[in-house]
């Protein structure tokens, strides 16, 4: 058995809302590949082997938003989102695999995830839901935004029957979204945005092995910026494990980890989200929740200012929506630091 953590974030340049770093695990008990339909046989996957998702779930899963065999997109967030003047949904991609997924997840049930009613229900399960400290937190949207809800669930159950004849479980899909007010103090502690991406990371990669203290982690980050020296935050994290760095180069920072009896392999590589799977749908699963935040605020403010043109939050559209919307502030009852991010 090995499990296997992808960790990637959304939202890391806007202005305006969260900072969201996703979490993919997967446990794998026998490597597709030795298996052919029927066969009872199985092989253990190498420890230091990280499989090629998508060549062994290739009867469902594929990286192409439109497929003619009606399989799930999963690929880098940034290439399956549409731009928000589309003719089409933007979200259309993202949400068919975030919620397919999530259908599988375990412990989940098709009422809960693949056919969740609204939104606050999908962020639930995803361990994102928003907080009451922002007016915004409330006003559910219903849920599917861009799929038939039939078809959807068709390709969910497609996914769940073949993982289950690969053996490979979906533990965990979740996020953590960082709104203004939380990003802020986190900033004012670090002071660096990088710092408080990285500690978000690390979080994930914590709960993923207190979950699986039996088991041996390999864990993949996409990395940002050219950063190569990740050993201080693996020792600040895992304080009695002993650590060894395997490389530290342009493309990728590759550490192992003796934690007690239990080995953990963690990296950082550049575009790991082509690279991976697990760190394609964290991607995935950060960016829809992180649309799906923007959408509420953009509706709170839309009930005060009907002619107000919507945001994504990024930084010059972000100026340009908070210059339309900060002169209302006071009216509205929100303060500016509940709003815009220090960095």
């Amino acid at each position: 058995m090995a499990i296997f953590v992808g960790i990637d974030e959304a939202g890391y340049g806007p202005l305006l809302g969260p900072l969201c770093v996703g979490a993919a695990v997967l446990e794998v008990t026998r490597a597709a590949s030795a298996l052919s339909e029927g066969e009872a046989e199985s092989r253990q996957i190498p420890e230091e082997e990280a499989p090629d998702f998508w060549k062994l779930l290739d009867a469902i899963v594929c990286r192409k938003p439109r497929d003619r065999r009606g399989r799930i997109a999963v690929d880098d967030s940034k290439k399956l989102k549409r731009p928000n003047d589309a003719t089409a949904h933007p979200l259309e991609h993202l949400e068919r695999g975030v919620l397919a997924w999530a259908h599988c997840m375990i412990g989940s049930s098709a009422e809960s995830s693949a056919e969740s009613n609204d939104d606050l229900e999908l962020l639930t399960q995803l361990g994102a839901a928003p907080r009451d400290a922002a007016p915004w937190s409330g006003t559910a949207q219903p849920l599917p935004l861009a799929n038939d809800r039939g078809l959807l669930g068709i390709a969910s159950e497609r996914l769940r029957r073949t993982l289950e004849a690969h053996a490979i479980t979906l533990r965990a899909l979740q996020v953590r979204a960082l709104d203004a007010p939380e990003f802020n103090l986190a900033f004012e502690r670090t002071r660096s945005k990088a710092s408080v991406n990285t500690l978000l990371g690390m979080e994930r990669l914590l709960d993923a092995c207190r979950a699986h203290r039996d088991s041996e982690i390999i864990a993949v980050f996409d990395r940002h910026g050219g950063r190569t020296h990740y050993r201080d935050d693996l020792a600040l994290t895992f304080p009695d494990a002993i650590i060894r760095v395997l490389d530290e180069s342009e493309s990728a920072s590759r550490y192992q980890l003796r934690d007690g009896d239990r080995l953990i392999r963690v990296s950082w590589e550049t575009e790991a989200e082509s690279k991976h799977l697990p760190v394609a749908l964290a991607s995935m699963a950060a960016k829809f929740v992180r649309e799906l935040w923007m959408a509420r605020l953009n509706r709170y403010f839309a009930h005060f200012l009907p002619e107000l043109k919507p945001t994504a939050g990024y930084v010059e559209d972000g100026r340009r929506w908070l210059k339309q919307v900060e002169p209302h502030l006071p009216g509205i009852g929100v303060e500016r630091r509940q709003l815009v991010r220090m960095a």
